[in-house]
């Protein structure tokens, strides 16, 4: 009687063949499209050869903003200088400093308000939306507006005056340090919530501090 395979060691060529045949199908067996297994091989042997494919680059680390993306930006990209609100932090003895809407340039770069003016990233909510809006400021450059911002704690009051007149006051509800890659502080909130964030530790700057606040009140007019 003839010998024969054992069904096992069949079933498992079959799976490494259909493997090999998925892999060369797709291009990834050569840069030349041609598949590396010898025809005599190919042709004799229930387990033709395997070559993985090259390995992909890392993607480069998404930085969130910071001092070196501070300059620079297409007249295209940048926002107008005109602020849209204004935010008032009384821990730190901050009183109506302007908050300017900043987007991303044609590179994809959050871009940054000049001076000593917040940022209001229009990637984030809306200043008055139900959601999460983001501010961002300098610590250690161009005023250092928020050079302070880790003095800030759990209970502390918020304000954003809109252009429109009304305040928006804000109640600290977090404060955490977080990576600079880590862009958890852009996601939207199913209640109004301001972020504020900052490079840190100061002259450092290879990490963020991060303040969260909850929407207490709107008033009408200024509040100081």
């Amino acid at each position: 009687m003839a010998w024969r395979w054992p069904r096992r060691l069949v079933l498992v060529a079959a799976g490494l063949a259909t493997i090999a045949g998925t892999v060369f199908s797709t291009g990834l067996v050569g840069s030349t499209g041609k598949d590396r297994m010898s025809s005599a091989a190919g042709a004799s042997s229930p387990h033709p050869a395997q070559h993985p494919p090259p390995p992909s680059p890392a993607p480069p680390p998404v930085r969130l903003a910071g001092p070196r993306s501070a300059g620079g930006p297409s007249s295209a990209a940048r926002s107008s200088d005109s602020a849209v609100a204004w935010l008032s932090v009384p821990r730190l003895g901050l009183g109506h400093v302007p908050i300017l809407d900043r987007g991303l340039d044609a590179d994809g770069q959050m871009l940054i308000a000049p001076g000593r003016a917040v940022t209001h990233y229009t990637l984030s909510s809306p200043l008055e939306s139900s959601s999460n809006a983001v501010l961002y400021g300098h610590d250690d450059i161009q005023g250092s507006v928020f050079r302070f911002l880790d003095r800030v704690v759990r209970g502390d009051e918020l304000r954003v005056q809109l252009s429109g007149g009304s305040t928006r006051v804000y109640r600290v509800t977090a404060t955490k340090v977080s990576a600079a890659t880590d862009l958890s502080v852009l996601k939207a909130t199913s209640a109004p919530t301001l972020t504020l964030f900052t490079c840190f530790p100061y002259l450092v700057d290879d990490h963020r501090f991060v303040v969260v606040a909850a929407l207490d009140h709107i008033s009408e007019g200024t509040v100081e």
